[in-house]
């Protein structure tokens, strides 16, 4: 809403700026610079009345052109100059100029343009202050703006400083394709965050219009980030209140937020309104690369980065979101949606579904000490070592609980010391996954003793209340110091009164009955 609605002023301005009516023509084009500025300076007053302008020169130069020089306009809310124009160029029709003493604006050149833009401490623009202009029905020029910078700046009264950015070289040009209409073209350069190619096309009388555009080499980190909370201070606390767990804290030497990421980032977008009736329609694809991931929350940092991210009116789609630290991989992919996706056939039973992989992913001391609860314990209990295949489904109706479905865990060499029979179990191959609701299925082999051993079972409604079955069965275990080391100390007692060798077959019942 705010660049619209500048925009349209800037053009009304500019347009004031260079049609004069024909009353004006030849007795303009034959009198002194002051005659020209003075006659410029009335009609722009007539039809912006109120306007805070100000110009220091007009004049026509050798090929007939009009150049106004040091154009200002002000507002009384703020004390800063909104729009600086060192330097206009206006290109007349010489035919209608000579034979019918016309002035009829044909091409209109900005020389490094300046449009400041202020968010005050109060939430106001300073642009809300420009005054209504008058609707005429005078032709469209040409507009070309060449080197101009658009300077967007936030205060923040006596709490803080003010966040500026500047876009700058900003090339832009409006070609009139009709009464009311613009064809636009432009790019422009932004310190620290890429560059910037737009194009598309804007009606100043219905307000339809459709801009795409690319923003190319933008660097996300931690000058982004001061970026975007200088624009908007609330943002810090929506993330501290919606993810808690980030332990957003400021640098002590700096004092900026750093979210531990770091990435390049090429946009493509798109803006579009074709009719009144309707909100604006819009669309960013981000394609992200070199990506660097690095908090506390993470049991390690997450290197190369890569995938896209779709946003538009209806929805978020995460396409193939890679991530790496060494030989572990993690892959997610899915969407949320805001609405109804009215590019699909069917209607999405999810409101949320995400997928989610990880491929040898270590299991070790940084993976424990983020665990918590049933899982930390678990943990504990089996004090496992090697890496595992995990994959995942998250999805959410739009109301309750989160669902987790057609979860799957594999391995294909880890190893186990149980903290109650400390038996080494290594080589284990095998799978854990989630079949009919909340049924786990497990299934592993693995070497204890040199002997071959394997589990089967099932383990029902995962947590505090699960019921568990598990069958663990081996043959030939040789009865020796190492079984004995591990044995419970009365069963360690009883195989020594015994002095019982040799080897042994064993099968092993693990229940639990449901805790209702």
């Amino acid at each position: 809403m705010v660049v619209r609605k500048t925009f349209q002023w800037c053009l009304l301005i500019l347009i004031s700026l260079v049609i004069t009516g024909g009353s004006y023509g030849y007795y303009l084009w034959m009198r002194s610079d002051e005659m020209l500025k003075a006659g410029v300076m009335e009609k722009i007053v007539n039809h912006i009345p109120g306007l805070m302008l100000d110009i220091d020169r007009a004049q026509f130069d050798y090929r007939r052109r009009v150049r106004i020089e040091g154009c200002r306009v002000n507002v009384a809310t703020h004390s800063d100059t909104i729009i600086d124009l060192p330097e206009v160029v206006v290109t007349l029709n010489q035919e209608k100029l000579a034979r019918h003493q016309i002035i009829d604006v044909q091409k209109v050149v900005l020389n490094r343009p300046q449009l400041v833009l202020v968010r005050m401490a109060d939430g106001t623009w300073n642009w809300e202050g420009l005054p209504e202009p008058v609707k005429n029905d005078n032709p469209l020029p040409e507009l070309v703006i060449e080197r101009g910078s658009l300077s967007l700046k936030f205060e923040r009264g006596d709490q803080g400083v003010p966040t500026s950015m500047t876009f700058q070289n900003l090339d832009l040009r409006l070609i009139p394709s009709g009464t009311s209409r613009y064809e636009i073209e432009g790019h422009t350069s932004i310190p620290q965050a890429g560059k910037l190619e737009i194009s598309g096309y804007w009606d100043l009388n219905s307000k339809l219009g459709s801009i795409t555009g690319t923003w190319s080499q933008l660097e996300f980190g931690p000058n982004l980030v001061q970026m975007a909370t200088g624009i908007s201070p609330e943002l810090i606390t929506q993330l501290k209140t919606a993810m808690p767990s980030l332990r957003l804290k400021p640098d002590p030497s700096t004092g900026l937020y750093d979210l531990g990421v770091s990435a390049q980032m090429d946009i493509q977008f798109s803006l579009a309104r074709s009719r009144q009736d309707q909100p604006p329609q819009f669309q960013v694809l981000t394609h992200l690369r070199e990506g660097k991931l690095k908090h506390p929350v993470l049991p390690f940092p997450l290197r190369n980065i890569a995938g896209k991210v779709l946003v538009n009116n209806q929805r978020v789609l995460v396409q193939n979101l890679q991530a790496f630290n060494g030989d572990t991989s993690f892959e997610l992919t899915g969407y949320h949606r805001f609405a109804e996706d009215t590019s699909v056939d069917a209607p999405l039973k999810y409101k949320s579904s995400f997928s989610f992989q990880s491929r040898k992913l270590p299991i070790d001391q940084r993976l424990r000490s983020r665990l918590s609860g049933g899982l930390a314990r678990t943990y504990d209990t089996l004090r496992p070592s090697g890496n595992v295949d995990l994959e995942v489904n998250f999805n959410h109706p739009g109301t309750g609980k989160w669902q987790i479905q057609n979860l799957k865990v594999s391995t294909n060499d880890a190893e186990v010391i149980p903290v109650h029979f400390p038996y080494r179990v290594s080589h284990i191959k095998g799978y854990m996954k989630q079949t009919q609701g909340d049924t786990l299925i497990l299934e592993f082999d693995g070497t204890a003793g040199q002997r071959h051993v394997e589990a089967k079972g099932h383990v029902r409604h995962p947590g505090p209340a699960s019921e568990i079955e598990i069958l663990v069965q081996t043959e030939q275990v040789p009865i020796d110091a190492t079984l004995r080391a591990a044995s419970p100390e009365v069963v360690r007692k009883v195989l020594d009164e015994v002095d019982l060798q040799g080897t042994a077959d064993a099968t092993l019942r693990l229940t639990r009955a449901p805790l209702l």
